[in-house]
């Protein structure tokens, strides 16, 4: 599995370009997980939130790295992003769904490394 490049733009008064200040970047960062499973969930399912603990499938597929950050335009930031493409997320919540069909109460155990190379 590859992933994408993705790239968000930031705009801020401030105009940190791709000078970003400590608390300023980690605050982005902690949105961005809960943000990118909902957004995951939503293109996938057609709703951006569930109750009880994120499917494995979802987890796996709102993997988002922070690859890079660059300046855009007049100060503006913009983060370099890779992600797993959403083609691929829809054929492990398949694939996962098939294998539980009729077995209830029986858990699936994928192990990160069969879809993942570093």
């Amino acid at each position: 599995m590859r992933y994408q490049e993705q790239e968000i733009v930031l705009h801020t008064e401030a105009r940190y370009g791709k000078r970003l200040p400590l608390d300023f970047c980690g605050a982005v960062c902690r949105q961005l997980a809960p943000m990118m499973l909902g957004s995951v969930r939503m293109a996938i399912e057609g709703t951006s939130s569930h109750l009880g603990a994120a499917p494995l499938w979802l987890r796996q597929a709102s993997d988002v790295r922070l690859v890079g950050i660059s300046e855009r335009g007049q100060g503006d930031t913009a983060l370099h992003l890779e992600a797993p493409p959403l083609p691929w997320a829809r054929q492990q919540k398949n694939f996962t769904s098939s294998r539980h069909s009729g077995k209830r109460n029986q858990r699936l155990k994928i192990q990160p490394s069969t879809f993942w190379r570093e």
